[in-house]
Formats: C-alpha cells, structure tokens, sequence
C-alpha cells in the first residue's frame, strides 16, 4: 500500500492496512437496500485513511471528491480521526493535464470552502442528507484532505519496481512477484489506461 498508493502524498504510513469493500454498507450503518456509494478502493490503518479512484475513460467530477470526502468523515465517525487522510486518483496519461480543472479545482490543494460549490439540489439525496446533518465533519475534513493524481504508465512502472525488489528465493517474495505480475498484465490488455509507450516486460513466474 506505502509504494503503491502513498508515494505520491506527502505523508507516508508503513502500518498494516485493511482493505475495505462493499462491507462500508453494514460498517456504516447505511442498511443492505440503501444505494449509497461505491468505491474503487478504500484502506484504512491506525493513522491514515487512502481512497483510490481508478479512472478509464469517463471524466472526474467535483462530486465524486465530496463523496470520497463523506466516505472518509463516515469511516472517522465509524473508528476516530486520522493523522492522514488522502484521495489518489489513477488516470490516462492523456487526461493529467485537465484532470483537476474537470474536478473543479485549481490544482491538489482543497479546503473547507469546496463545499460552497454545491447545493442540495446538485447531490444525491443520501450526500445532500449528510452534508446538512455533519457539515462540520466534512469541513474539517476537507482543511486535511491530501489529493493526488498519477498516470496509469506510472502506476504500471511503480508497480514494476516493487516486483523487482522482490526476492524470489523466498516463497513469499515469489507469491507477492505473481501477483504484481497478473495486476499488470491486466493493465497491459485494457484500452481504457492510455498507455501507448513500449512497455517493460512482465517478470518470469518461473522460479527455481
């Protein structure tokens, strides 16, 4: 998770994380028939809380950073405040340039003032409840709130990095290097990841 998903905060966490999937509606208390919100990637630790938003070809917009907000500020009021707090979006190469603009933003940096950008009306109900009923949270959230975006060639190549680190004289080192191995072979065959430069090879998954 630290080489993966943190390098590009400025924070880092080398704690245990927990991976945390379609269990947030029971976590949270939304019920089993509420059509909340679904995450691409959310790993909570003792000290940090990292969403990771995976983006193919659709464009991002300024209310999916409040929902990963929300989810954030459900997941504090679940099991207490953070130390870190961070969102990594995960885009075409091609689409860095406009990305934060398309998010109504500037650049990375948020605060509290993201909120003025939407009424009630803008959000779906479930968003529009919470932020009338824990604005504060949100706000307070937003002021700590990091924001990153990489490329998928650049995840790819970080990912290449750390399997390479890995020393498959040992079982665990071989488990970790095919699994690295399969995650990118399936960003190798999807069109949506804009990659289109020569690629590095993917290491054997013979080991002796």
């Amino acid at each position: 998770i630290q080489r993966a998903f943190l390098t590009p905060f400025s924070f880092s966490d080398s704690s245990t994380f927990q991976s945390i999937g379609r269990e947030v509606q029971l976590r949270y208390g939304w019920g089993q028939h509420d059509n909340v919100t679904q995450q691409d990637g959310l790993f909570v630790s003792d000290r940090s809380i990292v969403g990771v938003e995976l983006k193919l070809g659709s464009s991002s917009w300024p209310i999916q950073i409040l929902k990963y907000a929300a989810l954030f500020a459900w997941e504090e009021m679940h099991s207490g405040p953070r130390e870190h707090v961070g969102l990594l979006y995960i885009v075409p190469e091609n689409a860095l340039s406009t990305h934060w603009k398309s998010c109504g933003l500037k650049g990375p940096d948020i605060n509290a003032s993201f909120l003025d950008s939407f009424s009630g009306t803008d959000l779906p109900a479930y968003l529009a409840k919470f932020l009338a009923e824990n604005r504060h949270q949100l706000a307070t959230l937003l002021d700590r709130l990091q924001l990153a975006a990489i490329s998928w060639k650049d995840f790819r190549s970080s990912l290449c990095t750390f399997r390479d680190d890995q020393d498959v004289r040992t079982p665990g080192g071989q488990t970790l290097c095919r699994l690295v191995n399969g995650l990118v072979a399936q960003i190798d065959v999807h069109k949506g990841v804009g990659i289109e430069s020569e690629l590095s090879p993917l290491r054997s998954n013979t080991f002796s």
